[in-house]
């Protein structure tokens, strides 16, 4: 007769803990552009602090809210600056325009002397070296000549888009050597410790080994002895 499994009631600290693995799956899901970037900067600390690469501080971001245009904002230094944003229609109407090559929403405007800003598309994705300090991915550019406060004008959305100085574009080969070089590094002493620890196996299964053929060995000396025993009766005694 076959016994029935009983049913066991999971445990609540079992489900607990697939409701938590869940939520972090869920939450991974929906920002996985940060955790791409996120992990992508660990790789760029080190360039950096040997002075290789530069890549922009928080006090250089200045995040803005779409939602009363026209915005003000001051530029401290000339160079090439980068627009970020995560919003999904803004990503959308982004690439449209691309398509279509039509003149972008953005329009960046010295106060000073009224000159405008040429605004360029960023017609990339998002890469493992972008900044996770902005939200997003790159979709504009453009080149501040003369240091002061700049009109913004843009489209009316509740959401935030974020100015930062641009440190990737002309650096790109620049940044690929860098992780090249490290992901290299991390592999060659992966490699090392592998290679010790097989060596440190390979040993111990030779000791394994040996240990066995010597108790395999004195098991068989032992039952030769036994068996060349003329006493009958001595071996009689022994299974006693």
């Amino acid at each position: 007769m076959i016994a029935k499994a009983q049913y066991k009631t999971p445990k609540i600290y079992a489900i607990a803990a697939g409701v938590i693995v869940f939520l972090i799956l869920l939450i991974a899901f929906f920002t996985l552009g940060q955790v791409v970037k996120s992990f992508g900067n660990i790789f760029l600390f080190l360039p950096e602090q040997l002075g290789i690469i530069q890549t922009p501080k928080r006090a250089e971001i200045a995040e803005v809210n779409m939602s009363n245009p026209p915005t003000t904002l001051r530029f401290e230094q000339p160079g090439l600056y980068t627009v970020y944003t995560i919003d999904y229609d803004l990503l959308i109407i982004n690439d449209e325009l691309t398509k279509h090559e039509l003149d972008p929403w953005l329009k960046i405007t010295e106060i000073a002397s009224g000159k405008p800003v040429k605004v360029d598309y960023v017609e990339r994705g998002l890469r493992i070296y972008d900044t996770p300090l902005a939200k997003g991915r790159p979709i504009h550019t453009f080149f501040i000549e003369t240091p002061g406060a700049y009109e913004v004008s843009h489209v009316t959305k509740n959401v935030s888009i974020y100015f930062l100085p641009d440190y990737i574009t002309g650096n790109e080969d620049l940044l690929a050597m860098s992780y090249l070089g490290q992901l290299a590094v991390i592999l060659v002493i992966a490699g090392i410790f592998y290679q010790r620890n097989a060596k440190k196996r390979a040993v111990k299964i030779q000791e394994v080994k040996l240990l066995k053929k010597i108790q395999e060995d004195e098991g068989k000396q032992f039952w030769k002895k036994y068996q060349d025993k003329p006493d009958d009766k001595g071996k009689k005694n022994y299974w006693r």
